[in-house]
Order: C-alpha cells, then structure tokens, then sequence
C-alpha cells in the first residue's frame, strides 16, 4: 500500500457553484465553500511540439488530496491555492486502495461559470 500524506503539505480550498436567490425572484450562481483539504501538488510540463504549436499555454496542476467516500469533485469546480485560481478539468481516485483522488486543473484568471 502507497503511503501519500507525507506530501500533503499545502492546503487548497475547492469550491463549487450554487444558485443562490436574489430576492427578486431570480437565482444567480454563487461560488461556495465545497471543501478544504490537504494536497500534494505538481505543474505538469509541456512537451515542445506543444509548446511550440501553441503561444500561450496555461499552466496544468496536477493536485493530489486524499480520498473520501463523501467528497465528488467535477469539472467545472474551481481550486484556489497561494491566490491562484484553476478550473478542474479531471478528477480521477484511486479505484483499487482508496488512498488518493488526482484532480487536473488549469490555471484561469477568473472563477467564471
């Protein structure tokens, strides 16, 4: 069995988004507080061909927490880390022990929906 909470050393916060009520009858999407834990996090590196096909890439962070049966991150949930902001592009957990979930987020400069 892999032991990771030894690097499990920053703290992110991820967040989701629900509509909240104006108070004139109408909803607007509201960024919230869905979880906030410890992650092990990794940039992942461009190859050259990409990098030399594309002018801008934006930055790809691979963020591993540790896994819970009642936490479920998806696309389109935003992770603030050290007063970045990344959209989740994948979340995918450990299947077989249970252990870890590996969430990729790329780098956005506003939570829009």
């Amino acid at each position: 069995m892999k032991q990771v909470s030894g690097l499990l050393n920053q703290r992110i916060e991820i967040f989701k988004y629900e509509d909240v009520s104006d108070g004139a009858g109408g909803v607007t999407p509201q960024e919230v507080l869905y979880w906030s834990t410890s992650a092990e996090i990794t940039q992942l590196k461009a190859s050259r061909n990409l990098e030399a096909n594309q002018e801008r890439l934006k930055p790809v962070v691979k963020f591993k927490v540790r896994y819970r049966d009642d936490k479920f991150v998806i696309e389109d949930m935003i992770i603030k880390w050290r007063g970045e902001v990344f959209r989740v592009n994948q979340a995918t957990p450990d299947y077989v022990y249970k252990e870890y979930l590996e969430i990729l987020a790329i780098a956005t400069t506003l939570p829009t929906r």
